[in-house]
C-alpha cells in the first residue's frame, strides 16, 4: 500500500489496521525500505514498521 507523508512535518498521525492510530515520531530509509516509528497510545516504546508492507493509511492530511 502507498501512503503520501511528510517528512517536514513534526507529527502526523496514521492508521494501522492491527494497532489503530498512532503519532509517526521518526521516519529511516527511503523508497521501499522506508520505516515509520509509530507511537501508538497503548504502548511504551514505539514500533517500526515498514511503510511498504503494513497496512496503513495517513489521517488528517
Amino acid at each position: 500500500m502507498r501512503i503520501t507523508y511528510n517528512r517536514g512535518r513534526h507529527s502526523q498521525d496514521l492508521w494501522h489496521r492491527k494497532y489503530g492510530t498512532g503519532e509517526i515520531v521518526g521516519i529511516m530509509g527511503q523508497g521501499m525500505d522506508t520505516e515509520f516509528l509509530v507511537k501508538f497510545p497503548d504502548r511504551e516504546e514505539p514500533r517500526r514498521l515498514l511503510a511498504y508492507h503494513a497496512p496503513i493509511t495517513t489521517v488528517g492530511i
